[in-house]
Parts: C-alpha cells; sequence; structure tokens
C-alpha cells in the first residue's frame, strides 16, 4: 500500500512539474509558449513530458496492463499528438485553421490547468489497486 501510494505521489509531483512549464493565462498564450519550447528543440519538448514516461515505466516495470493504465498513457499521447498537429498548422500558416482556433483568445483558470495533477495520480493510485 505504501508503495502504490508512493508511486502515486511522485506522479503528483511530475503532474505539478508539467502544469508549471505549460504556463500561460489564455489557451493562445499556453500554445505559444510551447510552441516556442518546441521550435527551440524538439526533442526537449518530448523529454520535458516527464509523467507519459514514469506512467510506461510504471507499465513496464511492474508488468501492470490494466485499462486505467493504459488509458492514462493514451490520453497523454493524444494529447502530444494534438500539440503537434497545432504547432504543424502553425509551421505551415494555416490561416483557415488559425483564425477558427484561435478566433477567440479562451482563459484558463488555474483549476483547469492543474486538473490533471489530481486526475491522473488517483486513476493510477486505483488502476494499481486493482493488480
Amino acid at each position: 500500500m505504501e508503495n502504490i501510494l508512493l508511486i502515486a505521489i511522485i506522479l503528483f509531483c511530475l503532474e505539478i512539474i508539467e502544469a508549471i512549464w505549460q504556463k500561460g493565462g489564455s489557451f493562445k498564450e499556453i500554445v505559444k509558449n510551447l510552441y516556442f519550447y518546441y521550435n527551440n528543440n524538439p526533442i526537449l519538448f518530448f523529454i520535458r513530458h516527464f509523467s507519459l514516461y514514469y506512467c510506461l515505466f510504471i507499465m513496464i516495470s511492474l508488468n501492470i496492463y490494466n485499462l486505467l493504465l493504459i488509458s492514462i498513457i493514451i490520453v497523454k499521447f493524444i494529447d502530444i499528438s494534438i500539440k503537434l498537429y497545432i504547432f504543424d498548422k502553425i509551421n505551415n500558416n494555416d490561416k483557415n485553421f488559425l483564425e477558427l482556433f484561435f478566433s477567440q483568445d479562451m482563459e484558463v483558470s488555474n483549476r483547469l490547468k492543474f486538473l490533471n495533477v489530481i486526475i491522473y495520480p488517483v486513476l493510477l493510485f486505483i488502476s494499481l489497486m486493482e493488480v
């Protein structure tokens, strides 16, 4: 039980780190900040997704392949894929997409930015308790 809690706390800390480096007050600022990191060094951009690699490590090292843990990894992978899709549209200067996507600058509350800090560790804890 203590080991499972420690694993979830580590993921909690990694999610806080990810939420901090993906900062911004609005959706446009968040995308601009992420694009800055991606444009400067794409490899560093991928390395900064610590929690994805940590979840993969937990899944492989503990040999746990349940639905919750796999769903966490899939959602994180889809998140990175969507970011890359947006960056590709920015690089290609797709005006229709950019006008539609950034026409309204949506404010992002702190609750929404740090929602992953709660959801992913709780799901990981539940998935490890099932084993």
